[in-house]
C-alpha cells in the first residue's frame, strides 16, 4: 500500500502513487482518554474497582519461567495485575498488587541493578512514580514511590539519560511537558526535571535520534500537530525540536523500521493513522509516511517482528473497532496494508510478547467491559489464530 503524506485537511497520497486523496473522517467524541486517569467504571462481575480499566501491558521475565510474565496496569483503581508463567504452560491465576493512584502506564525493567527485571508504573492520580522491586521469583516488595513533576501524567518510558549506569524515567503530561527523574539505581529517583513538550502529550518513547551514543525522548500530543523531539546533550539536558506528524497522536514507539541502524519513530492518531518518521541519524527526521489501520482510534501498538523475516512489524489496538490491526513491514521501512482481526472486545493498547513455548511472537491487548487481556498467538509467518480471553480476574 502506498503511503500518504499530510496535505491541508487531507491524507494525501505520496506524489509517486497517484493515489486520490483519502479525506480525514470526523473525529469521533472520546468518551474517556484513557491515559488520564479519569475513568468512574463501578465493580463489574465481581472485579473489585482496583481492578478495572485496564490500559497497558508490558511482557518481561519476573520469574525465570519458560515464556513471558505479563503486567497490566489498572487504571481505574490502585493495582497493577501480574500474570506469572506457569511451567506447565498458560498463566497461573492473576495477582492484584497494591501500586499508586490511578496507575496508566507500566514497564517491566531492571532498575536496582540486581540482573532482576522489576514493575515501574506511573501513578496518573499520584503524579509519582512506582517500583516494585523483585525479590526473586516474581515475588515483591512494597511499593517505592518517588514524586514526577505534575498530576494527570500519561506515559512512560525508561532509559539511561544521564550516561550513569542506572535507569531513569521520562513521563508526559498533557499540559505539555515532559519530566524526567533520574534513576537512583536502588528503584527510587531524584526530583524531576521538567522539559518542553507537545500539548496533549499522551505518549513518550525514547532513542538514539542522533546516533551520538546518548538516550534521547521524543513525545506526541493529541492536540499538537508535531512530535516533539528532545536530543541529549549528553549529560542528561535536552536541546527541543519537532517533526511534523499530524494532530490526534496518541502513542508513539522507537525502532528501526527500514534496517539502516538509525533509529525511526511511530506514532498513531485518533483518525486511524500509523505515521511513520524516518530516521536520518542526526536528530532529524524524512516526511511523514501515513498509514490507515483501517480503524478510528488507533492506540498504542506492539513492534516486533511477526512474520520471522527480519523487519519489525507494528500490531495496534483499535479502540473504536473492538479490533486488532497488523501492519507488515516491506523492508524497506514501508508498511503494507493492514490486516485487521476481530478482538471481540474492546482493546485499549496492544504489546508484542512469547506467551507460550513457540518460537513465534504473539500480541497481547488489555481492555474489556469485564477486564480482560485479549490474545493473539501468532503462528510465525504474520498470521495469528482467533483472538482468545485470558481473564483478569
Amino acid at each position: 500500500m502506498a503511503a500518504t503524506v499530510l496535505s491541508g485537511s487531507t491524507l494525501a497520497a505520496a506524489p509517486a502513487s497517484g493515489d486520490d486523496a483519502i479525506a480525514v473522517p470526523d473525529l469521533p467524541p472520546l468518551p474517556v482518554l484513557p491515559q488520564l486517569g479519569l475513568s468512574p467504571l463501578p465493580s463489574l462481575a465481581g472485579v473489585p474497582a482496583d481492578g478495572l480499566w485496564p490500559t497497558e501491558v508490558d511482557t518481561g521475565n519476573l520469574t525465570d519461567g519458560p515464556f513471558d510474565d505479563i503486567v497490566v496496569a489498572n487504571e481505574a483503581g490502585t493495582s497493577v495485575t501480574v500474570l506469572r508463567a506457569n511451567p506447565a504452560g498458560g498463566y497461573h491465576p492473576p495477582e492484584r498488587i497494591d501500586i499508586g493512584l490511578l496507575p496508566s502506564n507500566v514497564h517491566i525493567h531492571d532498575m536496582n541493578d540486581d540482573a532482576r527485571d522489576d514493575i515501574v508504573v506511573m501513578d496518573a492520580g499520584g503524579n509519582t512514580i512506582s517500583v516494585l522491586l523483585n525479590e526473586g521469583g516474581g515475588t515483591f516488595g512494597k511499593a517505592v514511590r518517588s514524586q514526577t513533576d505534575t498530576l494527570a501524567t500519561a506515559a512512560l518510558t525508561i532509559d539511561d539519560f544521564n550516561g550513569d549506569g542506572h535507569e531513569d524515567t521520562a513521563v508526559s503530561h498533557p499540559g505539555g511537558s515532559v519530566a524526567v527523574n533520574f534513576g537512583n539505581g536502588d528503584g527510587t529517583f531524584g526530583p524531576p526535571t521538567s522539559l518542553a513538550g507537545p500539548l496533549g502529550g499522551i505518549g513518550v518513547t525514547s532513542g538514539d535520534y542522533d546516533n551520538d551514543g546518548d538516550a534521547d525522548i521524543a513525545s506526541v500530543g493529541a492536540a499538537s500537530p508535531t512530535q516533539t523531539i528532545l536530543l541529549n546533550n549528553g549529560d542528561g539536558t535536552f536541546r527541543h525540536t519537532s517533526a511534523p506528524v499530524g494532530i490526534g497522536g496518541i502513542c508513539n514507539r522507537t525502532a528501526d523500521l527500514d534496517g539502516n541502524g538509525t533509529a525511526d519513530l511511530i506514532s498513531s492518531h485518533v483518525d486511524g493513522r500509523i505515521t511513520v518518521l524516518r530516521g536520518h541519524g542526526d536528530g532529524t527526521f524524512a516526511e511523514a509516511a501515513h498509514y490507515p489501520s483501517k480503524s478510528l482510534w488507533a492506540s498504542c501498538f506492539g513492534v516486533g517482528d511477526y512474520d520471522a523475516d527480519g523487519d519489525e512489524d507494528l500490531a495496534t489496538a483499535n479502540m473504536a473497532g473492538f479490533s486488532m490491526s497488523v501492519l507488515h513491514n516491506n523492508g524497506d521501512g514501508t508498511l503494507g496494508e493492514a490486516q485487521v482481526r476481530s478482538a471481540g472486545d474492546w482493546i485499549i493498547t496492544c504489546t508484542a510478547g512469547r506467551i507460550n513455548d513457540d518460537a513465534a511472537l504473539d500480541v497481547l491487548c488489555p481492555g474489556g467491559v469485564v477486564p480482560v487481556l485479549v490474545a493473539f498467538d501468532g503462528k510465525g509467518d504474520g498470521s495469528f489464530g482467533p483472538a482468545r480471553r485470558i481473564p483478569l480476574g
